[in-house]
């Protein structure tokens, strides 16, 4: 996660929008691909940065209770009307007329979100504006690994540099090979 805010922080800056993440200290476990998470992310804070107001606010927040993993991205834009929330993920509906995407963020986060067994939770922020969170099961010695520090870890680790190492080699860059499999 930490990796996908970093890519926001430049244009959250320049639009002097406050990007805060928080993580607990709890490591939880979650069955998905990293890429999936990194795109679910990079769709939740693409939103939040192109309809907060300049000198707004972005929090973005990891946690675990329940039994189960949480991602909260709140930010202070107009939010989305309650009458809206039921169609926000259908493809190309936007939910606003001001300019910018045309409507499949929330569409491909959908099939992330529904693909791993998670759960929308669609308000509104304690900023004013609108609230997206994904809750998923936690569950023991999957595949993956939420990690305190937002990375996914699965049968190896996502390094620092976003290079997933695991069973098989990186041949170039983004191109993992496993034993026994050809690309």
């Amino acid at each position: 996660m930490d990796q996908a805010a970093d890519r926001f922080a430049a244009s959250a800056e320049a639009r002097s929008l406050s990007l805060k993440v928080h993580h607990d200290s709890t490591d939880v476990t979650l069955s998905a691909p990293p890429e999936w998470l990194d795109q679910l992310v990079g769709v939740l804070l693409d939103n939040a940065c192109r309809y907060s107001p300049d000198g707004g606010s972005i929090a973005v927040s990891v946690a675990a209770a329940d039994r189960r993993a949480s991602l909260t991205v709140d930010d202070s834009g107009p939010g989305i009307p309650e009458d809206s929330r039921d169609r926000i993920f259908d493809r190309f509906h936007r939910g606003t007329s001001l300019p910018g995407g045309v409507g499949l963020g929330l569409a491909i986060a959908d099939a992330i979100v529904r693909a791993t067994s998670g759960r929308w939770h669609v308000g509104t922020s304690p900023q004013g504006g609108a609230r997206s969170a994904i809750s998923w099961p936690i569950e023991g010695g999957g595949p993956g690994r939420l990690t305190r520090s937002g990375r996914l870890t699965r049968t190896g680790r996502l390094t620092r540099t976003g290079r997933l190492t695991r069973p098989g080699r990186l041949t170039r860059p983004g191109r993992l090979t496993r034993p026994g499999w050809r690309p």
